[in-house]
């Protein structure tokens, strides 16, 4: 699965997979430029990849998701039957996610409260651990969310 950004600045993906196009819309749309959004879908894949939860959901405003160790369940709301795709495919593609957004410019007319100081997805981050009172499961195993760091 490949992300890109077209001329109008709205992400978009390719897939020659037919039975992933529910899997890129649910991070195309649901994920959007969120990097709060993707740090969740990290670590409840990984969470359930590594046996802490059994499983974990996924509700956005386009897709309910379900994800167990084999596989994620996507119900698009109010849509077509749900489809579903094994967790070691819907993993990948949301790490490569999380990358593409890294290398998307930070928009200068969004204004930031939290850390403001702080390139978006490590604000993000720190959000996430804050509220979440644990490391995000992904430190140090991708760019963008080191082992240690920052304050």
């Amino acid at each position: 699965m490949h992300f890109y950004q077209d001329s109008d600045r709205s992400i978009k993906f390719r897939t020659e997979d037919p039975e992933l196009v529910d899997l890129g819309l649910w991070l195309s749309f649901d994920m959007g430029f969120s990097f709060d959004c993707c740090l969740d879908a990290l670590a409840r894949v990984d969470d359930v990849l590594s046996g802490r939860s059994q499983t974990a959901g996924y509700d956005g405003n386009d897709y309910e998701v379900s994800m167990s160790n084999l596989a994620a369940v996507f119900a698009h709301i109010g849509g077509p039957p749900p489809t579903s795709c094994p967790m070691p495919t819907v993993k990948s593609a949301v790490e490569e996610y999380w990358r593409f957004l890294l290398t998307l410019p930070e928009n200068p007319d969004v204004i930031r409260s939290y850390r403001p100081e702080l390139p978006w997805h490590l604000a993000a981050l720190l959000w996430w651990e804050e509220y979440w009172k644990r490391p995000h499961p992904y430190r140090g195993r991708i760019e963008g969310i080191p082992a240690q760091g920052p304050e």
